[in-house]
């Protein structure tokens, strides 16, 4: 293919900033593909609860013990490394376009890597002026490790005030994440432990996330918020039982030891409700759905009414599910008569048995097991 026909093919785009609303309808300056970054690092880090399966029993799990050997290779299998590098990759990423959009709201100049070719694309960088991007003129912007020496030295002389603390507080976690990326991208050889990854996201890296997105610089108080509760955008859908997985989590991460039952359990209340596919109920903007819930909720009446009591196994019962709030959460029993597992044919919500009640982890959800 000809280079001016290349060039045109990768050029059949569009920026983002052809994209962005009116400053009215624009609720936060953090930029849209961090958050896009962190919904699908945050999809992949709660589906590892589904890679581990029954070791999430367990109080720890650790290589080279004969007695739990299974579960580590289970945990630490192919799916695991292929939603742990999903993650790492996509969480990295919204932090790092997020600093360098902290920079650039300083000065353009200090999210380059170094100084434009143009004269006048210069001039017009350092009086703050609106320009065309043109990709080959345009300047390459620091990478992580640089954009993140920046901030830290613009902290300490005070540049950025003391609302930016936690990232200097952060220094040292956020150089090790960057050093995992790169260990992914560039040479492929590492992967963390599944509890070690775990324990990662709950005490650093989720904290982390939180604080960075809820800075002032990110805000627009001239816009009407679109969630009532005023969270951030890359969060899951509300659930119907009031439950926060990412603040349990959290919350639990600050303590130094995870419950890794209770963690399990979270990490698929989360998995799920980035998978509800009905209206956010927490969203001021948004449209009726009522036709889309009836019709799942039909479809539960159906996996439950017409079951073969031969079958292997067949829905029994429906429940109402925490995670989207219907009568769709179905129970299903074995070839022996026992209550084997549940799942909910809308959101996708499917507790483990191993796992027990939310009630058993402290958690405000009616019981979905019975145990003799």
């Amino acid at each position: 293919m000809a280079t001016n026909s290349l060039k045109q093919l990768f050029e059949a785009g569009f920026l983002q900033s052809e994209l962005d609303l009116p400053s009215h309808l624009l609720p936060s300056t953090f930029p849209r593909l961090a958050q896009i970054s962190f919904r699908t690092g945050l999809r992949a880090y709660f589906s590892t609860v589904q890679v581990a399966g029954l070791s999430e029993e367990t109080t720890t799990v650790t290589k080279g013990s004969s007695s739990n050997e299974m579960f580590w290779r289970k945990e630490n299998c192919f799916d695991y490394i292929e939603a742990y590098t999903e993650a790492i990759l996509h969480l990295h990423h919204g932090i790092e376009l997020a600093l360098k959009e902290l920079l650039r709201q300083k000065h353009s100049l200090l999210a380059c890597k170094e100084l434009p070719s143009s004269a006048v694309l210069l001039c017009r960088m350092l009086n703050k002026e609106s320009f065309a991007e043109d990709p080959d003129d345009s300047p390459t912007s620091v990478e992580f490790g640089e954009a993140l020496k920046r901030i830290v030295e613009l902290i300490k002389h005070k540049v950025f005030d003391e609302t930016f603390g936690f990232i200097q507080k952060n220094h040292d976690f956020l150089k090790h994440l960057n050093k995992l990326r790169n260990r992914i991208i560039h040479r492929g050889m590492f992967i963390m432990d599944y509890s070690a990854f775990d324990l990662m996201v709950s005490k650093y890296l989720l904290p982390f996330m939180v604080s960075l997105s809820d800075l002032p610089q990110f805000k627009n108080s001239g816009c009407i918020p679109q969630f009532s509760s005023g969270r951030n955008y890359w969060y899951n859908k509300k659930l119907a039982c009031d439950i926060d997985p990412i603040n349990e989590i959290v919350e639990m991460g600050q303590h130094g030891a995870v419950d890794r039952k209770k963690l399990a359990f979270l990490k698929e209340l989360g998995r799920a409700a980035y998978h509800n596919p009905l209206n956010d109920a927490d969203d001021t903007r948004r449209i009726d759905d009522s036709a889309e819930r009836f019709r799942y909720e039909i479809l539960a009446q159906v996996e439950t009414s017409n079951h073969n009591p031969h079958a292997y196994e067949a829905g029994t019962e429906w429940l109402k599910c925490p995670v989207c709030g219907l009568g769709t959460l179905v129970k299903y029993i074995d070839g022996e008569g026992e209550h084997s597992h549940m799942s909910c044919v809308c959101c996708t919500f499917s507790p483990n048995k191993s796992l027990g009640n939310g009630r058993d982890h402290g958690l405000a959800i009616d019981d979905f097991w019975t145990f003799n």
